[in-house]
């Protein structure tokens, strides 16, 4: 008899425990899935603030010294174009739609004070990669012109002037490279961001994870130092007149399938639409600040 009774008693224990581990399960399990998904929300989010910041820094590690180098560089451009004005030399590089393409000379990267002497400037540049044939670039807030190297050795520069208007005086020399920047193909087989030489030499990989992007210059016409227009044509422009580049770029945030209609649209300030889906895809802006060591995000 005592035996039917503590038998009974077990069995309401073993209902009784399953009863309150269903009622918790109803509570704590909706509460562990929203804060699972919290988590993992404040993770994309983070992810993606990392990467957006990778990309901006990218674009001003390149961009920032296509600006005016010295004080009287006045005859050097950069030149924007879309895929349907494609260089010949960017031609076969399976260019983006619906990206923008960019030439300029990044100028400066290795920079020192040299002398010249009648045609030719002696100058100590402290960076390895300077060869005969390189591009200089020489100011002395009196005029500003190019040399081209005839020699280096041991840091010591020789170079010849291709002007003759500085003679006997002491000037900026900085190199100078000029390259094309581009959305095409990646690697991986999505889009990434390239640059490639503009004369001779292989095209480099610099981002895979950038989708598409538009380039608008940011100019100061009459020269009083504000800048006051944003040019959204395409074309050439004078690097004294250009202050900072405008960039709207879509990325890559993570690996995963495109929805099916694309969820949210953007509009660039060229009238394209942008559609993307925001789990897989997000939009960045960044004025890039040319002639200068930092970027404004927005």
């Amino acid at each position: 008899m005592n035996c039917k009774y503590h038998g009974g008693y077990v069995l309401w224990e073993v209902m009784a425990s399953i009863a309150i581990v269903a009622v918790l399960t109803t509570v704590l399990l909706p509460m562990v899935q929203t804060l699972t998904h919290a988590v993992d929300s404040k993770r994309r989010t983070f992810d993606d603030i990392a990467l957006d910041r990778g990309m901006r820094d990218q674009l001003s590690a390149h961009w920032n010294r296509l600006g005016q180098f010295g004080c009287t560089d006045s005859d050097r451009i950069i030149e924007i174009g879309d895929s349907v004005s494609q260089p010949q030399r960017i031609s076969k590089a399976n260019l983006d739609n619906a990206s923008d393409w960019l030439r300029g000379s990044d100028t400066g990267q290795c920079a020192g004070y040299g002398r010249t002497q009648e045609r030719m400037l002696i100058v100590t540049l402290p960076c390895a990669g300077v060869d005969a044939g390189d591009g200089l670039q020489v100011d002395s807030c009196y005029a500003a012109e190019q040399a081209s190297v005839i020699s280096s050795e041991k840091g010591v520069v020789t170079a010849q002037l291709m002007n003759q208007q500085l003679f006997d005086r002491t000037v900026l020399v900085g190199t100078q490279r000029t390259f094309y920047w581009y959305v095409g193909k990646g690697k991986s087989g999505a889009n990434a961001l390239w640059r490639k030489p503009f004369e001779t030499g292989n095209a480099l990989e610099l981002f895979p994870s950038l989708f598409r992007m538009r380039l608008y210059p940011i100019l100061d016409r009459d020269m009083n130092g504000v800048a006051e227009e944003i040019a959204i044509h395409y074309g050439q422009f004078s690097v004294h007149q250009l202050k900072a580049l405008l960039v709207e770029y879509e990325y890559e945030i993570a690996e995963c399938v495109l929805s099916s209609p694309l969820a949210k649209t953007y509009y660039t300030l060229r009238g394209d639409t942008w559609r993307y889906d925001p789990a897989c895809h997000s939009i960045g802006k960044a004025i890039i600040a040319l002639g200068e060591q930092n970027e404004i995000a927005m």
